[in-house]
């Protein structure tokens, strides 16, 4: 095949150089000078060429130093192509959400990442890479089809000083080469204060509940010393005790309070939210976190009935009868624990009057 190096005279403008890009659309690569010269350019430097020959009206023109104003003549050299890069689509794209670590009742400066990842590149994709600070850089995927999205996860690793998080991403099809790439930026979540586990959660009677609470302090550096139940204006749930003076509680340390007694309108089976606030000893530094469980079911019949007598309320003789086996077992253990005690006391005050059908 017959290739013209250059634009200008006999189109013989070669000084040497040559190289092959082997890419999917192959170019021939020469050094020239003069490959345009003064209409409308001087370009001076290497010129691409279809591998099936070509002339300088379809070649690809680069000069040396960027300056089409200039004769370079005796800059030109050798040509060489290391390797050939195809263009890569940017239109491809991404999401993701980062969520805060709590192990072995620490918090992590690690985050939990999950990007949902959507294939536009006009073909499958087999591969996933990430460049950065997470677990996995190379991930395999199902293949995932062009139009279809995934979801990925994996761990990001810290501490992060910033807002925000960026990571560069590419999708990559069965022989590794580059479909499409794409960029996804995340804020990063505040982390939770602290952390809860509901213990022991019972239904006591009808709209009558018992539970014992662990708090873990993940507020560094402050020390918990008062926890407060914050239920609005008008809520048909009340906690008992709405306050406690806890023991101070250091960060990444945890305490178990209770029995706590939650009387509510809800019904057995639905979620119960409450807010929590934590402080120090003054008040002063607070942490407020959302509490959630769900209500247990009230079995009829209770082995441990609130309602000692069995006469539908529950009064001073369910009291009486309390009092009398208090210290014992039996009669009066309301929480089923083995023994008659304040816990047991506090659950039948809770539940005074009525017993609900």
């Amino acid at each position: 095949d017959v290739f013209e190096i250059g634009g200008f005279s006999q189109h013989t403008n070669s000084s040497g150089g040559v190289a092959f890009d082997n890419g999917p659309d192959p170019y021939v690569w020469a050094s020239g000078d003069a490959l345009q010269f003064g209409s409308p350019n001087t370009i001076y430097g290497m010129t691409g060429l279809p591998v099936s020959g070509g002339i300088f009206q379809n070649a690809i023109m680069i000069d040396a130093d960027e300056d089409v104003n200039q004769v370079e003549k005796y800059q030109m050299g050798s040509v060489e192509v290391t390797c050939w890069e195809g263009i890569v689509a940017d239109d491809c794209t991404a999401t993701g959400t980062l969520e805060c670590i709590v192990e072995d009742g620490a918090l992590s400066p690690n985050y939990a990442l999950e990007l949902t990842i959507t294939n536009t590149s006009g073909q499958d994709a087999h591969f996933l890479n990430i460049a950065g600070p997470v677990s996995d850089h190379s991930i395999p995927l199902a293949p995932l089809a062009d139009g279809d999205s995934t979801t990925v996860n994996v761990t990001y690793y810290g501490p992060v000083a910033t807002d925000t998080i960026c990571l560069n991403l590419v999708l990559l099809n069965s022989d590794s080469e580059a479909c499409c790439s794409m960029e996804v930026c995340i804020e990063v979540p505040e982390c939770d204060c602290a952390i809860f586990k509901v213990k022991e959660l019972t239904c006591v009677s009808n709209g009558v509940y018992s539970f014992y609470l662990e708090v873990t302090n993940l507020f560094d550096p402050h020390i918990f010393e008062h926890l407060f139940f914050n239920t609005d204006a008008g809520s048909t749930t009340f906690f008992d005790p709405d306050w406690f003076d806890i023991t101070a509680l250091p960060p990444f340390t945890s305490t178990q309070i209770g029995p706590i007694i939650v009387t509510t309108a809800q019904a057995p089976g639905s979620v119960l939210s409450v807010q929590v606030g934590l402080h120090n000893d003054s008040l002063k530094e607070c942490c407020v976190e959302t509490l959630e469980f769900v209500l247990p079911e009230c079995p009829g019949g209770s082995d441990c009935p609130v309602d000692l007598n069995g006469d539908g309320i529950i009064n001073g003789a369910d009291l009486g009868l309390l009092l009398a086996n208090f210290g014992g077992s039996g009669v009066g253990d309301v929480d089923c624990d083995g023994d008659v005690d304040g816990a047991d006391l506090g659950l039948l005050l809770a539940a005074w009057g009525p017993v609900t059908p």
